[in-house]
């Protein structure tokens, strides 16, 4: 099950790290808010960008189809629950109190598999899903090369 994300992993981290990037990732987590006690669930998890700004979040589930990107991620966060899968593969009967998807990952998965998202959340739950738009170059391709198939929602 490798992805285009394996043969990046090792440099994804350092490729983010300019001032504009890590603007991008502070107001994005202002957006979601703070993270009490809540059961997270994070499609695409990667590297662990959530964890990198909400350290201290206890009950969390991470989702990534990549390998290396969950190694890199294990490296620098212990005792987190991570599952090498696709969002589509993955069935569960946990309910979540916030589920993420960051920058773009959604749309790498299917739309049947999308609308899932809100069955999956607990009563008080609630989700934070981007998209890219149509014809959007992430700045993850300028820099690394890398060339993946994604969907598009409408």
């Amino acid at each position: 099950m490798g992805t285009e994300y394996d043969r990046i992993a090792d440099i994804y981290d350092m490729i983010h790290q300019d001032p504009e990037s890590l603007k991008e990732n502070r107001q994005v987590m202002r957006k979601i808010g703070p993270v009490n006690g809540e059961v997270v669930l994070d499609i695409g998890c990667g590297t662990g960008l959530f964890m990198d700004y909400n350290p201290d979040v206890k009950n969390y589930h991470g989702i990534d189809p990549s390998l290396r990107m969950l190694q890199q991620f294990i490296r620098k966060h212990e005792n987190v629950n991570l599952t090498r899968c696709k969002f589509e593969d993955c069935f569960t009967f946990l309910k979540f109190d916030l589920i993420v998807c960051l920058f773009g990952s959604a749309n790498y998965i299917k739309p049947y598999a999308l609308r899932r998202i809100p069955r999956l959340l607990s009563n008080k739950g609630r989700y934070f899903v981007m998209l890219y738009k149509p014809g959007y170059c992430p700045v993850t391709y300028e820099r690394s090369g890398i060339v993946v198939a994604r969907y598009y929602h409408d």
